[in-house]
């Protein structure tokens, strides 16, 4: 703690000069979420299952975008239930165990039909653009490790 000592003063500048000396409070400054790195997106891959790690490389195959129909395969009846589950719950154990970095976003966006508010099946799934770089070279370092060592 220091004393601060004012001497000849006028007494109208005291307030003034008061305020000057009030602690700073810091900007708190919002910072974007971080991306994902190839790293990450490889590490994520690697945890899925086949159903959650297909959902993922349709996307990166289909840049971004993949149609829920062509999931739910040519007669329509495959179910698209536990696709996205799966990885959000790897999400969740990679960053407990520090295997990735808190606040990425998640890799899959749901589409529905804004026009309908109640229930309703899927029409397409997709993958922000800004992470689909990251996601198309993990994909491709799986699938050359796995082709190595089938």
């Amino acid at each position: 703690m220091v004393d601060v000592i004012f001497r000849d003063v006028d007494l109208a500048k005291l307030p003034a000069i008061a305020k000057l000396l009030e602690p700073a409070q810091p900007e708190l400054l919002e910072s974007p979420p971080p991306e994902w790195t190839v790293e990450e997106a490889e590490r994520l891959l690697r945890h899925l299952r086949a159903g959650a790690f297909g959902l993922l490389r349709e996307l990166v195959r289909g840049h971004g975008r993949v149609t829920a129909s062509v999931l739910r395969g040519p007669e329509g009846d495959q179910s698209l239930r536990g696709l996205t589950g799966p990885i959000s719950k790897a999400i969740t154990r990679l960053t407990w165990t520090g295997h990735l970095r808190e606040g990425l976003p998640h890799p899959i966006e749901t589409q529905y039909d804004p026009e309908i508010r109640a229930y309703q099946r899927a029409l397409a799934f997709t993958m922000p653009t800004e992470i689909l770089p990251a996601f198309t070279a993990a994909l491709a370092r799986v699938e050359q490790q796995r082709t190595h060592t089938v």
